[in-house]
């Protein structure tokens, strides 16, 4: 018999990992990792950082050029990085030009 306490090993990792951030920090890995995959080797080179809160993340860019291409086609990326993400899906996705150009 379940005590009202006791979870599945599972449900208890999860738990852990929202109550940590971790879950946030192992989505922004994971979306880092598909953009870097999507993306050609200048695009990935032109990526400053990228952050995410829930489930909006936004792309820090060197390349005004690149951003402002890139943010009239989000929609298309975003379903592009939604399509290879797994558990989760981005609702919005953001374009800005990094200050920090080295």
């Amino acid at each position: 018999m379940k005590r009202k306490n006791e979870m599945k090993l599972s449900e208890a990792i999860l738990f852990w990992m929202e109550k940590n951030g971790a879950k946030v920090k192992i989505q922004q890995i994971e979306i880092q990792q598909k953009w870097n995959e999507l993306m050609s080797d200048s695009i990935v080179k032109q990526t400053k950082k990228i952050e995410l809160s829930k489930n909006k993340a936004t792309i820090y860019l060197t390349s005004p050029l690149i951003k402002t291409e890139f943010s009239q086609e989000k929609e298309k990326i975003k379903n592009a990085l939604n399509s290879q993400l797994d558990g989760f899906e981005l609702d919005e996705l953001n374009f800005k030009l990094s200050n920090d150009f080295t």
